[in-house]
């Protein structure tokens, strides 16, 4: 472990008792986000402003080991950078997070912001995403991105097709019992561009949404989230 990585997780107040049941984990996590953001740390210590909490830091290092696992990492350490920004995200609010698949998606959002140079901010824009989902709602996404089918339309632009699902069936994958929460859950998702907007219809005096479609955003956000930089179409299509 580098010798500068002093507790980047702020684990060391918490006794030995923590140490010795998570001691690996927490030490691997640690090198890896010194890895990732060593200059960043060195020159403004970012990672060191607030000392992460026990529960935070476990949900930490569950998502870098995550994100170190989707790359490349060599017997020097890791070779990639990754903005100071999107570290600091990860870190303040990624950690609040123990659901395992939001956890998963953000791992899949950091090892996308690995680079070279480390200058790639593209991913800022999932991110600002992600920590405003529910963990239902990414349920939800995940369900919606892996059932459509994505192809170009005639212009060339990229075209997801509309998911059947109903409101009981949304109910029963989400957990929303409740049809009126369920449709607020459904237009959150439409006002942060990941689900087209659809119009009601009325069947037996009640109205029922009859489809839901993946905006373009949901589907780039789907594919960095989950730890690749292919582009949507050949993501999709399994093509490299």
């Amino acid at each position: 472990m580098h010798s500068k990585a002093n507790d980047v997780l702020g684990i060391a107040p918490y006794g030995e008792a923590l140490k010795v049941a998570v001691e690996k984990s927490f030490e691997t996590a640690q090198t890896f986000l010194y890895d990732l953001c060593r200059p960043a740390a060195a020159e403004v210590g970012l990672l060191m402003r607030d000392h992460v909490r026990i529960w935070r830091a476990t949900n930490l290092a569950k998502i870098s080991n995550k994100a170190r696992d989707l790359i490349s990492v060599t017997e020097e350490g890791v070779n990639l950078r990754s903005p100071p920004r999107i570290v600091h995200e990860v870190v303040e609010n990624g950690s609040w997070c123990e659901d395992e698949q939001l956890q998963q998606m953000w791992a899949g959002l950091l090892a996308t912001s690995c680079t070279p140079d480390g200058k790639d901010e593209s991913n800022l824009l999932f991110i600002d995403i992600l920590k405003r989902l529910s963990s239902a709602e990414a349920k939800l996404i995940d369900y919606v991105c892996k059932e459509t089918e994505v192809k170009p339309n005639k212009n060339g632009i990229l075209f997801a097709s509309p998911v059947d699902i109903s409101i009981a069936d949304i109910g029963v994958l989400t957990g929303w019992s409740d049809k009126t929460l369920a449709q607020a859950h459904l237009g959150h998702l439409i006002s942060l561009g990941l689900l087209k907007a659809q119009p009601q219809v009325s069947f037996g005096g009640k109205m029922y949404i009859p489809w839901i479609q993946s905006e373009q955003l949901a589907l780039q956000f789907y594919v960095r989230c989950n730890g690749s930089m292919k582009s949507p179409d050949n993501f999709f299509s399994g093509t490299s």
